[in-house]
Formats: C-alpha cells, structure tokens, sequence
C-alpha cells in the first residue's frame, strides 16, 4: 500500500516541480522492503521510489541525502541512466 500512495501523490506534482507528497510514503515502502531488495518483484519499486527521493532531496538542496539515494539505485541498477545523469549534476 505504501508504494501506492506514494505513486498517487506524486502525480499531484507537477513537472519539475517536486514538493515531496510522495517522500513519506516511497521512505516507508523502502522501510519495508529494502532488505529483500534483490527480489525481483521489489526491485523496479526500489528504484522507482529511490529516485522520486533523490530528486525530492536535490530539489530542497539536500544533495547527501540524494547521493545516498543514488547510490541505492546504481546498487540496484548500475547502469541506469537517469541516476547517472542526476549524479553528475550534484557533483
């Protein structure tokens, strides 16, 4: 349910425009989830919800903390591009 929530919130943000509806449900689902995060069927959540949190993090200039979430998602997808890119804008 948490993962749910969290994709409906972020639907209500729009564009580029993050406001972080979405974070306290992806951090719970992560909560959860994280330690069976090689099970296929968490894993494309994983990264979904770490990514929503890495540009949720940038955004309010939290740039650890969107590290952090970065480095989750090239943990889990190392060659994803859309972490890669976020990742050499906050260097």
């Amino acid at each position: 349910g948490y993962y749910w929530r969290g994709e409906i919130n972020s639907k209500y943000e729009s564009g580029s425009t993050i406001k972080g509806y979405a974070a306290p449900y992806f951090e719970k689902y992560i909560e959860l989830t994280s330690a069976d995060a090689t099970k296929a069927a968490f894993k494309p959540r994983l990264v979904k919800a770490y990514l929503y949190l890495a540009y949720y993090k940038s955004s309010i200039k939290e740039n650890d903390k969107s590290k952090e979430y970065l480095a989750k998602v090239l943990e889990l997808e190392p060659e994803n591009e859309v972490a890669k890119a976020l990742k050499t804008q906050l260097k």
